[in-house]
C-alpha cells in the first residue's frame, strides 16, 4: 500500500511515540515483512502496547491509535469450542489478531496498520 516494509511505516506512527527502539520484523524470502507475526520487541516495549490500549490508544495526552479501533481490536468476535478439560481457560478471538482468554488476560499483538493508515 505505502511501498514502505511495515517497520519503517510504523516507526514513526507508532514506534518511535512509544519510545520503542531495537524492534525487528520476520519478512519472507522476497524481504517483504510478513505483518500477521514476527514481531520481536523487548518486554518493556510489549508492556507499552499494553498500557496504549488501556489507554485506549492515548499515549502521553496525544491519541495514537483511534480509540474505536482499539475497541473494535479487543472486543470479543468468536467463541472457540470449549476445552475437554474445564479446567482450561475459554479462548476466543477479537477483530484484529488479538486473544482473548476466560481468565481476564489478552493478548495485544494485532496489525496497527490499518489503524494508523491516513495518521503522520
Amino acid at each position: 500500500m505505502t511501498g514502505q516494509p511495515i517497520l519503517d511505516y510504523l516507526q514513526p506512527r507508532l514506534f518511535r511515540p512509544l519510545g520503542i527502539q531495537g524492534a525487528t520484523w520476520e519478512t519472507c524470502p522476497r524481504g517483504i515483512n510478513v505483518g500477521g507475526w514476527g514481531l520481536s520487541v523487548q518486554t518493556e516495549s510489549l508492556a507499552k502496547f499494553g498500557q496504549l490500549y488501556f489507554q485506549k490508544g492515548v499515549w502521553h495526552g496525544r491519541q495514537i491509535l483511534p480509540a474505536q479501533w482499539i475497541d473494535e481490536a479487543t472486543t470479543f468476535k468468536i467463541q472457540q469450542p470449549l476445552p475437554e478439560k474445564p479446567s482450561r481457560p475459554t479462548i476466543g478471538t477479537t477483530g484484529c489478531r488479538a486473544i482473548a482468554i476466560s481468565s481476564g488476560a489478552v493478548g495485544i499483538m494485532p496489525s496497527v496498520a490499518t489503524a494508523l493508515s491516513g495518521s503522520s
